[in-house]
C-alpha cells in the first residue's frame, strides 16, 4: 500500500456542501476518500500533459465568465495561434455571464500543453476539463 500523507484543503463552503451530499448519496466512507478520488481523476486527467511525442485528440472544455474585462478576446485571440491543432470549436451562452467552450484538437503533445497553460492561466477562466486520448 502507497504512503499516505495529510494535508489540509481548502474549498468553497458551497462545494464542500455538494460535495457532501454526494458523499452522503454515493455513501462514500468520508470527504477525504472523495477528496482523495477526485485527486486521483485530476492528475489521471493531465498525465497526458507530461508525455512528450505523442499524438492526442480529444476536447478542452472551458467554462468562462464573458463579462470580465477582455476574456472573450484573449480566448480567441490565443485559439487563433493555434489552428494548426484545433479542429472546430463549439461555443454555447449558458446564461447572461457564463460561456461554455468546447475546443476539439489534433496533435502534438506539447502544442496542445502549450493551448491548455495559454487558457487555463487566464483569469475568468472558472473551469476546465480535458478530456485526450493518445492516438
Amino acid at each position: 500500500m502507497p504512503k499516505i500523507l495529510k494535508t489540509g484543503v481548502a474549498i468553497p463552503e458551497d462545494v464542500a456542501s455538494k460535495l457532501d451530499r454526494i458523499i452522503k448519496e454515493f455513501n462514500m466512507p468520508s470527504r477525504s476518500y472523495a477528496l482523495t478520488r477526485a485527486a486521483i481523476e485530476f492528475v489521471s486527467e493531465r498525465v497526458w500533459a507530461i508525455g512528450e511525442g505523442e499524438v492526442l485528440a480529444g476536447a478542452i472544455n472551458i467554462l468562462y465568465d464573458h463579462t470580465l474585462h477582455d476574456l472573450p478576446e484573449k480566448l480567441t485571440d490565443i485559439q487563433h495561434n493555434f489552428m494548426d491543432i484545433i479542429r472546430s470549436t463549439v461555443h454555447v451562452h449558458i446564461d447572461k455571464k457564463r460561456c461554455l467552450e468546447v475546443i476539439l484538437v489534433y496533435g502534438r503533445a506539447e502544442r496542445i500543453k502549450e493551448l491548455a497553460k495559454m487558457i487555463e492561466k487566464q483569469r475568468g477562466v472558472t473551469y476546465i476539463k480535458y478530456s485526450l486520448t493518445v492516438i
